[in-house]
């Protein structure tokens, strides 16, 4: 059996590292638009998120003002997550 580390949260962390190294103004991801860079499923991408923080990313779980539906906002990894998916990330 695939472990969840390689089928989902590894996928999310490359993703979200190779983003913000590509857009380094970049402002933070909601969890839609780490969703849409992953192909993943907004909840799987949260699921992912949540035990990646805060070792490897930011998180911010955030509501929306219009519904009580989570947002979420990502932030960029820091230099710990790049070495751990085997690119190089600026400080």
């Amino acid at each position: 059996m695939e472990s969840v580390w390689e089928s989902r949260d590894l996928p999310v962390l490359d993703a979200l590292i190779r983003y913000f190294d590509e857009h380094p103004e970049a402002a933070p991801l909601t969890l839609d638009d780490v969703a849409e860079l992953t192909g993943q499923d907004r909840m799987d991408v949260y699921r992912s998120l949540k035990p990646l923080a805060p070792a490897f990313v930011r998180l911010q779980d955030v509501r929306s003002a219009q519904s009580d539906a989570l947002i979420g906002v990502c932030d960029r990894p820091g230099p710990a997550s790049g070495r751990t998916v085997g690119i190089q990330c600026d400080e």
